[in-house]
């Protein structure tokens, strides 16, 4: 499960030690980059919208495996100005949950990838 938040190269700054090197840091970098658009193999676009059918950027959107949001797969990340977010995901049925500023969105949002 993953812990929405994290920022992993962060870690590098803590303690005594110096960090982590540059190159650590840009695993690291990778790795964060992957977790936050999954792991998968199919590419799944996320179009958050208001009621009128204008984009919503800024928006928090991530994908949970389980309709309770607990075991979240990708995200979270925040939509471009176009409202879009993109995700890596497997086939099978997911839950996307959205929350931004002054939005009221109904979580969460099942979709079916791959099939």
């Amino acid at each position: 499960m993953l812990t929405p938040g994290i920022n992993l190269a962060a870690i590098g700054n803590q303690g005594s030690g110096g960090g982590f090197t540059s190159a650590d840091r840009a695993v690291l970098d990778g790795i964060a980059a992957e977790l936050s658009i999954g792991n998968g193999q199919i590419p799944v676009t996320i179009t958050v919208e208001d009621t009128a059918g204008n984009p919503l950027p800024n928006v928090e959107v991530w994908v949970a495996s389980d309709q309770a949001g607990a075991d979240i797969v990708a995200g979270p990340m925040l939509t471009s100005q176009q409202g879009v977010a993109q995700f890596m995901l497997e086939a099978g049925t997911w839950y996307v949950w959205r929350q931004g500023a002054g939005e009221r969105f109904t979580n969460p949002q099942a979709i079916v990838v791959g099939g």
